[in-house]
């Protein structure tokens, strides 16, 4: 079957029709915000990609551009931050600061200690790529869905989002 037949209507239904038992009241619900989510990603990744960073990468660039001037977050705290484990996360700092898009800053306290700082060069980078992907969910949100839709689901996802991180 062609991957661009399977659609999630065509998911629920065969869900339905041969595992019957596997459905439930929410089923359908979450089977739709797992393919919305991983579809909204897949588009992202792809904008991030076309600007010349993977999305690890980005995410990090970005994780740093969230925090005050001078943008910098320890290993750790990134580590919290981000999805990745600390020996993937040492690996990904050396290559920002190979490229210059990260330096790196002993803390006066402890010189084992090391600060990722985002460089001018990392930080107009960031904002760029940050551009090309507020386009791309500018589109995949505005496009099918109305401003009210859109604050609705605001609120909808405003209540389950503190419920499901309170169980984290």
């Amino acid at each position: 079957m062609d991957k661009a037949q399977i659609t999630t209507s065509w998911l629920i239904t065969q869900i339905h029709t041969n595992w019957s038992e596997a459905c439930s009241p929410t089923s359908d619900l979450v089977i739709m915000l797992y393919r919305s989510v991983s579809l909204m990603k897949e588009r992202i990744r792809q904008a991030i990609k076309e600007q010349g960073l993977s999305f690890a990468e980005f995410d990090v660039l970005s994780t740093l551009r969230t925090v005050n001037p001078p943008y910098q977050l320890s290993p750790t705290e990134l580590y919290r931050l981000t999805l990745f484990t600390s020996g993937g996360m040492s690996k990904l700092l050396h290559k920002l600061e190979k490229e210059e898009l990260i330096s790196r800053h002993v803390k006066a306290t402890d010189s084992r200690y090391r600060y990722a700082r985002l460089t001018e060069k990392g930080k107009l980078l960031t904002e760029r790529v940050m551009a090309a992907v507020a386009t791309v969910e500018l589109n995949l949100i505005d496009e099918p869905l109305s401003r009210e839709d859109q604050q609705r689901l605001k609120q909808i996802l405003g209540k389950l989002l503190p419920y499901l991180e309170e169980r984290d």
